[in-house]
């Protein structure tokens, strides 16, 4: 079976300080003279900025989400990956997919420093301006997702809850959609390689995966949809859904206190929960929690 990673900002945090989702949104609200209120989640208080700025403006436009996400690119497309990121531990293992919930391109520095996006755009989804079920890029080897969006193409970031829901939505519709002949689309592509749906979401049902640096926060309704899910067909054994998902999903939280609630939902979703312990909460602990990961990673499947 095939090993995938799927890769949160918690790497970026590590070495780069200024890559907090929590910053990017205060700077914003700043920038806007508007209020900020770090106590709700990510996506809510990013529809309750763009909120505060449609209501007091003379000629509201639905195109505040757009610029408000270029506002966030332009706070983070200047990182540069530094020779010892952690990064170049995980893109360097024996992989076949990378997926990332971050909107920058550091992972595929780590494969080919000279990096540029023209020459590795997907010809096949280049219509394809808001989600990025399918959109992907070959480097080295390896395929990467970038789940939630990615800086060039700023329509597909996702933000706030609306966008979350669209994703939700394209999603269902890629895998819970029913057929005559083989029954729910997921069902058959894991029959038949050759009716596969081509998305990335696909992937937490055929490949051995680990989420490194991600948070998994409550607010992330499309991943939790799609982990729930494959644990409802898994559980149920819908149409013999048991015996075709054979993939196992690892959870790494790294923290100084294992997160009980994470462990209770994620081993009732049928996902693992693996603790690594820090004595701080700071970015050089992190730092050394990921190379340890990486390392062990390496012993499991290679590089």
């Amino acid at each position: 079976m095939k090993n995938s990673l799927f890769i949160g900002n918690g790497l970026n945090r590590s070495i780069l300080s200024n890559i907090a989702w929590d910053d990017l949104l205060q700077n914003i609200a700043e920038e806007y003279g508007v209020s900020h209120n770090p106590q709700i989640t990510f996506p809510l208080e990013f529809e309750s900025i763009a909120n505060q700025i449609l209501k007091r403006t003379s000629l509201p436009s639905p195109e505040i989400y757009l610029e408000l996400k270029q506002r966030i690119i332009a706070q983070i497309e200047k990182a540069i990956l530094p020779k010892d990121a952690p990064h170049y531990s995980f893109t360097n293992l024996q992989i076949n997919c990378i997926f990332t919930s971050n909107y920058d391109y550091l992972l595929e520095n780590s494969l080919d420093p000279e990096f540029d996006y023209i020459k590795y755009q997907d010809p096949a989804n280049a219509g394809n301006n808001r989600y990025n079920l399918k959109t992907n890029r070959k480097i080295a080897g390896k395929t990467i997702y970038h789940v939630h969006g990615e800086l060039k193409r700023p329509r597909t970031i996702c933000l706030g809850y609306e966008h979350y829901a669209g994703t939700l939505q394209n999603m269902r519709t890629e895998l819970n959609t029913e057929s005559k002949e083989n029954g729910l689309l997921i069902r058959a592509a894991l029959l038949d390689k050759d009716k596969s749906t081509n998305t990335w979401a696909e992937k937490l049902f055929t490949d051995n995966i680990d989420i490194i640096g991600f948070g998994l926060a409550q607010c992330e309704i499309d991943l939790w949809w799609l982990i729930t899910y494959r644990a409802y067909l898994f559980y149920s054994d819908r149409d013999g859904m048991r015996k075709l998902i054979n993939n196992n999903i690892t959870f790494h939280d790294v923290g100084t206190t294992l997160d009980e609630n994470m462990k209770y939902a994620l081993e009732n979703a049928h996902v693992r929960y693996q603790f690594h312990k820090i004595n701080k909460s700071v970015s050089e602990e992190f730092y050394g929690a990921y190379i340890d990961i990486a390392d062990e990673l390496r012993r499991q499947i290679g590089s």
